[in-house]
């Protein structure tokens, strides 16, 4: 009678044998641009940047802008009011803020 043996692997990888990573086959978490940590659930995304919806903020106030006007000014997202302090126009000319969707009739 033979004895068969069933085959056994060695829980430590040979030299040069790339070591398994246990998280090989999860997903990457996309990454808050404010606070640096991984989102999960839902995702803020203005200009191609991703933000929980917390972080998605005024750099000046901290007010939320969820639901309001938010402007980049040299990356930086503000809302109306620090927008407009941040912007000097020529002189003769005001700053009026323009919004997706909304018709503007130039004169």
């Amino acid at each position: 009678m033979r004895s068969l043996r069933s085959p056994v692997r060695s829980p430590i990888p040979k030299l040069g044998s790339p070591i398994p990573s246990p998280m090989s086959g999860l997903q990457k978490l996309p990454q808050c641009t404010r606070c640096c940590n991984g989102i999960v659930g839902t995702i803020v995304k203005a200009r191609d940047k991703l933000y929980h919806p917390d972080c998605f903020m005024c750099d000046d106030c901290g007010i939320n802008l969820k639901q309001r006007g938010y402007f980049f000014i040299e990356e930086n997202l503000y809302c109306e009011t620090h927008a407009k302090a941040r912007v000097q126009p020529p002189e003769g000319y005001d700053v009026v803020a323009v919004y997706p969707n909304s018709k503007v009739e130039l004169v």
